[in-house]
């Protein structure tokens, strides 16, 4: 939070800064830039006046009261026409830093009223959560019923997770968006299915070794590389771009990939006792389980194996605190 409240003052800062810089607009300031000429025009003029009397007065003129020179008159026009862009410029300006300022206050209002969403989804900016979202079904009062429709969900392919925390909602995939999950919600135009969302939050240690929270950091790296290749398994297979035995040989290399991180946040954290690190072994074993039970037989087997493998992975991430 404190790093958005500096950048917002630095903004507010760079804002008044800029409207306290805006150029004079002033005619003496003017008659420097613009028209450094016309002097010389004038000491031409004098001249001609000196040697001539004929005229016993001329028009005022915007410089010296002195010129009536057509020349001099039309840069005067330009001259009064500038003074007016210069005007409307600054005026704008003026306009410009106070919308930008307004902004950065808004900004930085977001993070006091929990409006942190709005700052990751504008602007890409990343949270201490991951949002995750189940399809599911609204909850079943009787747990048998829920558990009969969960079986004739696996048989077309679904997860058919029967989700006993929450009244017995069955579940039948999971989605790393929100837009995938409804996009799917929309094409399957089915009554009593909803899209709710599963929050994985962020580990904190209670420790300052620096050494230990980087393995952490590296070791609940498992937890995105098993569900990309799960779901990007699932779509695949979904979508006729491979095979069901391509899925176990897929499987397998995720496997030794997992065991691999496993061993080395073993040996890094083997003297460690503090309860989210076991928590975290806890949950390298059960992805391991998890990815060791995947089945590969006919295709809708395999795709109602590798959605309810999924849903389980994300439920064992999830308990992590």
């Amino acid at each position: 939070v404190a790093q958005y409240i500096i950048a917002s003052i630095c903004l507010i800062f760079i804002c008044l800064t800029c409207t306290a810089t805006q150029p004079k607009l002033s005619k003496s300031n003017l008659q420097q830039k613009l028209w450094v000429n016309h002097h010389k025009t004038l000491k031409l003029i004098n001249k001609i006046k000196s040697k001539s009397t004929t005229k016993a007065s001329r028009k005022a003129c915007f410089f010296c009261a002195i010129c009536d020179n057509r020349r001099h008159k039309t840069n005067m026009f330009f001259i009064k026409l500038s003074m007016r862009k210069l005007k409307k410029i600054g005026e704008n300006g003026i306009v410009i830093a106070t919308i930008v300022t307004f902004f950065a206050l808004t900004l930085s209002a977001c993070y006091f009223l929990g409006g942190a969403g709005f700052l990751t989804t504008a602007f890409g900016i990343d949270s201490d959560e991951k949002i995750y979202y189940f399809l599911s079904t609204a909850a079943i009062d009787d747990v048998t019923l829920a558990r009969q429709n969960a079986d004739l969900i696996r048989l077309r392919g679904g997860a058919g997770y029967v989700d006993l925390s929450n009244g017995n909602s069955i579940i039948l995939s999971v989605y790393p968006t929100e837009s995938g999950a409804n996009n799917v919600l929309e094409k399957m135009a089915s009554e009593g299915l909803i899209v709710r969302p599963i929050t994985i939050k962020k580990v904190e240690l209670s420790t300052k070794d620096k050494a230990l929270k980087e393995s952490v950091e590296s070791a609940l790296t498992y937890f995105d590389l098993a569900f990309d290749t799960l779901y990007a398994l699932t779509n695949d297979l979904a979508d006729g771009r491979i095979v069901v035995e391509d899925v176990s040989v897929k499987i397998k290399v995720l496997y030794t990939q997992i065991e691999d991180i496993k061993s080395v946040f073993y040996d890094n954290t083997k003297d460690c006792t503090l309860d989210a690190v076991t928590e975290i072994k806890l949950a390298l074993v059960t992805c391991l389980a998890i990815i060791d039970g995947v089945e590969t037989e006919d295709l809708a087997s395999t795709l109602s194996s590798l959605r309810r493998q999924t849903v389980q992975l994300v439920f064992c991430r999830s308990a992590i605190n």
